[in-house]
C-alpha cells in the first residue's frame, strides 16, 4: 500500500549482483529514477512510502522484489542539482561513471572527451576499434538479441514438450486439438554415422579422408 514499483530486466550477472547487494548500493540510477516518479506523484495527490524494483533475470526468468523507503532528502537532492545544472551557463566538469559500460548507451559517446579516454575493450589482448556507425551498431544488437531469443525459444520448447510428454504422449494419445490448434505427434526413426566408434577403428582411415574447412563464429556478448 502507498508504494510505487517499477519492473527491470537484467542479464544474470547484473540480477544476481542485484539481488545480494540491493538496489540502493548495486542500482543507484533505479533509485533516482524511481524518486523522480514518485515526486510526480506526490505532486498530484498520491502519497507514497515505498519504492521497489521488480528484478526480472532474463536468462531463466527468475524474479524477486526489493522494496526501499521513499526519501524526502533524495528527492529533494534530486531536484536541487536538476535546478543546478540547468542553470549552469558552462558545461559541469566531467565526473567518470562507476560503471563505464555505460557510455556505450549515451547519444553523445562519440563527442564526449570522457567516451575517449575510456580504456580500450580487448578481446585475446588485443584492442578492438571503436565504431559509431549506427548500422554496425544495431546489427551488433539484432545478434545478441536474436542470440537471447534463441535461448528463451528453446527453453520454451523443452517446457511444452514435457507438458506435452505428460498430459498426452504417456497416455497413449497421438494428438489433441483445442485452444484453435490441433497437436500430433508421430515416432520416426534414423540412422546415424558413429565418427567416434570410426574413429578408433579406423584412424589411418580418419586422416586419409579428413579434410580442413573455414567458417565464422560470431560472438556477442555487452561490453563491461
Amino acid at each position: 500500500q502507498n508504494a510505487l514499483v517499477d519492473i527491470k530486466t537484467m542479464n544474470d550477472r547484473a540480477f544476481n549482483l542485484w539481488k545480494h547487494e540491493g538496489t540502493l548500493n548495486s542500482k543507484p540510477q533505479y533509485v533516482v529514477q524511481l524518486h523522480i516518479y514518485a515526486m510526480g506523484l506526490t505532486l498530484l495527490g498520491n502519497e507514497i512510502e515505498q519504492l521497489g524494483i521488480v528484478g526480472v533475470n532474463k536468462n531463466n526468468s527468475e524474479m524477486f522484489i526489493d522494496f526501499f523507503p521513499f526519501d524526502g532528502f533524495i528527492a529533494e537532492s534530486i531536484t536541487d542539482k536538476a535546478e543546478r545544472l540547468f542553470a549552469l551557463s558552462e558545461p559541469p566538469k566531467l565526473n567518470c561513471p562507476s560503471e563505464t559500460w555505460a557510455c556505450n548507451y549515451c547519444e553523445y559517446s562519440s563527442t564526449c572527451e570522457l567516451h575517449r579516454k575510456n580504456a580500450p575493450v580487448t578481446v585475446n589482448n588485443e584492442p578492438l576499434s571503436v565504431t559509431e556507425d549506427e548500422d554496425i551498431i544495431n546489427a551488433m544488437k539484432m545478434l545478441k538479441q536474436a542470440r537471447e531469443m534463441s535461448s528463451e525459444a528453446k527453453e520454451l520448447e523443452q517446457l511444452a514438450r514435457a507438458t506435452l510428454d505428460e498430459n498426452v504422449k504417456d497416455k497413449g494419445l497421438s494428438g489433441i486439438c483445442g485452444g484453435g490448434l490441433v497437436f500430433s505427434m508421430k515416432e520416426r526413426s534414423s540412422s546415424r554415422f558413429d565418427t567416434t566408434a570410426f574413429k578408433k577403428a579406423h584412424p589411418e582411415l580418419v586422416c586419409e579422408f579428413t579434410k580442413t574447412s573455414f567458417s565464422t563464429i560470431y560472438e556477442i556478448k555487452e561490453a563491461i
